[in-house]
């Protein structure tokens, strides 16, 4: 009993003898978390970016007029860091055309039906564009948190109708 005593005498002064940070390191480096990446995004506006227009003058037959015309779909990408941009895209509820930011120009075959009520139409063609605003939140291993607000506006679609002058 007394070499108990003696040994617990012994490690309660090796503890009072003991700097203060070696302790122990747990209670002085507070909670531990795990890295993670969220999104969130607000869809806002779309709009028709009209790219080509032709006159279909008046006829009392039904025809249907295929041109060949030039589109340009596009993505641009503002706020956060480039590097947030694969991040964001796979994230985003909007499919949008090209996944990097610039534009690309294709040729595409559209065919219009005009119905024959001796009207002239507009044909009109053109990209769908969208705007999205997104939010990444960082959860970083010590806790904190950063937030980095993107903005994506680009074209979704090809669209295309004729309306009635």
């Amino acid at each position: 009993m007394k070499k108990v005593k003696a040994s617990l005498f012994l490690v309660l002064i090796a503890m009072v003898m003991m700097p203060f940070d070696a302790v122990s390191e747990e209670t002085t480096k507070g909670p531990a978390c795990q890295y993670s990446e969220a999104y969130s995004e607000n869809i806002g506006s779309s709009w028709e970016d009209e790219q080509f227009r032709h006159l279909a003058k008046a006829s009392s037959i039904p025809s249907h007029v295929t041109r060949t015309v030039t589109v340009t779909s596009s993505l641009s990408f503002k706020g956060g860091y480039e590097g947030n941009i694969n991040f964001v895209l796979a994230k985003s509820k909007v499919n949008f055309e090209l996944g990097y930011t610039g534009s690309e120009t294709t040729s595409t075959t559209i065919t219009w039906d005009i119905p024959g009520d001796n009207r002239s139409y507009y044909l009109v063609a053109g990209k769908l564009m969208q705007n999205v605003e997104g939010k990444k939140i960082i959860t970083n291993t010590d806790c904190s948190r950063e937030t980095q607000t993107t903005n994506l506006e680009g074209s979704t679609m090809t669209y295309h109708e004729a309306i009635r002058q």
